[in-house]
């Protein structure tokens, strides 16, 4: 998530897909909430939204959605100190404003199928 020429914008990066959702307007000077909310459509793809204040900004639809975190990248704030998730900037692309608070939460996170169970049910057919 970055702001660019006072827009708020996602890019999500799968490898060799992009998808990205820009604001409409420059955010009004003042404090604002800026949410990215990803929700599973299934085991592989996924809804992207952008919310500025509450108010939806653009929604995009991801098919394939990373399912385990890809440590390589890390997790900056407030900078890209690696390459650029998106091509629209260049590193480091620092934000000048002021962050309050940065939340990342997990909702509804499913565990995944147990492989175990689904072993033992499939070898009790044979």
């Amino acid at each position: 998530m970055f702001v660019q020429h006072g827009r708020p914008c996602f890019h999500y990066h799968f490898p060799l897909e992009r998808h990205e959702i820009r604001g409409a307007a420059p955010l009004t000077p003042g404090d604002h909430t800026i949410a990215w909310t990803l929700t599973k459509l299934d085991r592989v793809s996924g809804r992207g939204e952008l919310a500025v204040d509450g108010v939806v900004a653009g929604t995009v639809d991801i098919p394939r959605i990373i399912r385990g975190w890809m440590p390589f990248g890390g997790m900056n704030v407030g900078c890209d100190n690696g390459a650029p998730v998106a091509t629209s900037y260049e590193a480091p692309f620092r934000f000048t404003g002021t962050l309050h608070r940065i939340e990342v939460r997990l909702l509804g996170a499913d565990p995944g199928p147990d492989r175990a169970a689904e072993h033992r049910s499939e070898m009790g057919k044979q």
